[in-house]
């Protein structure tokens, strides 16, 4: 060996894994849903297809006045950031 190679896998591309948000890994459950969450994302504060009732019921709790509303996608669905 040569200074600055290395034995074993040279020249091979790895590849990428597609990126998934652990957010959404964690919730898939509930896909095609609206989930409230802890606006730290620690706790599921509720769930919901409709938007609108969701925020509605958890902004009455006024103990979550910063509730992040997060939509999970269907499973195999393409989307950018």
């Amino acid at each position: 060996m040569r200074g600055g190679e290395s034995s074993g896998n040279v020249g091979m591309i790895k590849k990428k894994k597609p990126y998934q948000s652990d957010t959404y890994i964690k919730y898939r459950k509930f896909a095609n849903e609206w989930v409230a969450l802890t606006f730290d994302e620690s706790r599921l504060l509720g769930h919901s297809s409709d938007l609108l009732r969701l925020h509605s019921t958890i902004t009455k709790k006024e103990e979550y006045p910063d509730a992040r509303f997060i939509h999970i996608p269907p499973p195999n669905t393409n989307f950018v950031f």
